[in-house]
């Protein structure tokens, strides 16, 4: 089945043909737990994968973020406005408020790319990803949590820095 069929039967809430055969990160991400069925879940995580390879950055780590965001919920707001997938704040990341759905990874895996480059680790981009740069360094142990979390559904995808 192609990526397009599978979010076309997502998008028209149909269940996936018993025939599919799934991508292995996608159907590994969904054995832990996710927000809302799984067919929809696991439409999140493709988005989400190939946005990270289309930007160079490991699908794993990309989709690891996404599920300690939202359990791979497309339709996830927080109490302070982060809106999709990757919890995105629109007003600082996106033309249009809201994100719209692919805006919103897109421009969540393109923040962790510029992240994982100014920031020298994984540790610390992810940790700047949750609390802002000056949030982290003002605060790093509250946004190192965040950071280990990540990096340990990372590792557990198979992903190693």
């Amino acid at each position: 089945m192609t990526r397009a069929a599978i979010v076309v039967a997502a998008l028209l809430c149909a269940p996936l043909p018993a025939t599919s055969s799934p991508d292995p990160l996608c159907s590994a991400v969904l054995e832990f737990d996710h927000a809302g069925d799984a067919d929809t879940a696991f439409v999140v995580c493709l988005d989400v994968s190939a946005a990270a390879e289309l930007y160079g950055l490991d699908p794993r780590l990309a989709v690891a973020v996404a599920w300690v965001e939202s359990r791979l919920s497309a339709g996830a707001v927080s109490h302070c406005d982060a809106v999709g997938p990757m919890q995105v704040i629109s007003r600082l990341h996106c033309e249009q408020v809201p994100c719209r759905y692919v805006e919103g990874i897109d421009a969540g895996v393109r923040l962790i790319v510029r992240l994982l480059v100014s920031q020298g680790s994984a540790r610390a981009a992810l940790a700047a990803y949750n609390c802002g740069v000056r949030g982290a360094r003002l605060r790093p142990d509250a946004c190192a949590g965040y950071a280990d979390r990540v990096l340990e559904i990372a590792r557990a995808l198979g992903w190693s820095e």
